[in-house]
This record gives C-alpha cells, sequence and structure tokens, in this order.
C-alpha cells in the first residue's frame, strides 16, 4: 500500500515531467485534488513543491491547465492557513486576479474564482492584498462579462462573506 504522501508525490512528478501529454498532467491534477483536501495532505503538497508547480501553471497558455490548476489550489487553500500563506507568498494571487481579468473561458473563471474565495477567506493579509491589487474592479467587470452570469452569484457571495467576517472578527 503507498502512503498519500508516495502517491501525491508520483502525481507531482507526472504534472511535472516534460515529457507528460496535456492529457496525463489533466488527470494527474484530477487526481491530486482528491488528496489535497485533506489539510495534512495539503500541507505535504507545499513541503513537496507541489504548490509552486501549480501557481505556475496558472500561466499555462493551455486552458485546461489553468481551470484544473486553480481547481486543485482552490482545494488546498480552502480552511489551511499554512497553504494561504505560502500561496499569496508565491504570487498565486495576482495570477488569479489575471486570470479573472482576462478573456478567458467560463469553466477557467469559474475554479479561478473558487481558488480566489478559498484564499480570501479567514486570511485578512490576502484580503487586503486583494483590495491593494484591484481586486474588487476585478470582480466588478467579471459581474458585467456576458457568459459569465452564474459567476455573479458566486461573486456575490464572496464578497458578503468577506463583509460578514470583517463584522464579525472586528
Amino acid at each position: 500500500m503507498e502512503t498519500d504522501l508516495e502517491i501525491m508525490l508520483k502525481l507531482i512528478n507526472k504534472f511535472n515531467n516534460s515529457a507528460s501529454t496535456l492529457e496525463e498532467k489533466i488527470t494527474a491534477l484530477s487526481d491530486l485534488e482528491y488528496y489535497v483536501h485533506q489539510v495534512d495532505n495539503a500541507r505535504d503538497l507545499l513541503s513537496l513543491g507541489g504548490l509552486q508547480l501549480l501557481i505556475n501553471g496558472l500561466n499555462s497558455s493551455e486552458p485546461l491547465m489553468k481551470e484544473y490548476a486553480s481547481f486543485v489550489l482552490g482545494a488546498a487553500l480552502s480552511s489551511n492557513p499554512r497553504v494561504q500563506v505560502a500561496a499569496i507568498q508565491g504570487g498565486a494571487l495576482q495570477k488569479l486576479l489575471v486570470i479573472l481579468a482576462t478573456d478567458q473561458s467560463f469553466t477557467v473563471k469559474k475554479k479561478a474564482l473558487f481558488a480566489l474565495s478559498s484564499m480570501l477567506r479567514h486570511f485578512p493579509y490576502a484580503q487586503q492584498q486583494f483590495l491593494k491589487l484591484g481586486g474588487l474592479q476585478v470582480l466588478r467587470n467579471l459581474c458585467t462579462e456576458k457568459g459569465m452570469e452564474i459567476l455573479y452569484i458566486r461573486t456575490v457571495t464572496l464578497l458578503y462573506d468577506l463583509v460578514v467576517e470583517k463584522i464579525i472578527y472586528n
């Protein structure tokens, strides 16, 4: 029996291997997403160097790569302060905002918004950086894009959650 750590290492190596096809990389990311929901596994992702690989994947010219990298990143960030700190230090916030601000498909933006939400919730420093980087403007523009109507509700929900968080913790 392989441990989760060993499986994750194999998946990260498959994702990072230049000989892997796009399909193999996407499959590796899809499988990795299953593991990083667990807080300990997400921390292992960080120690294995996988988090930075995901952040770098947000720059890919392949829409599927951006989509799946965002999805795995969002799962790893969710309620995991150590991973949130490492992700913001690794430039994830800027890259997610670029994805949301540029011409991308609905599915790419949906997963990027998920990752952004996971990063911002319960992380005041990321919220401050989000504001400094013009994140509110990015979300406002997202809510005017045609074809993104389903994301309007998710955007408003994120903003509502952040306001409630601010009220409760201040």
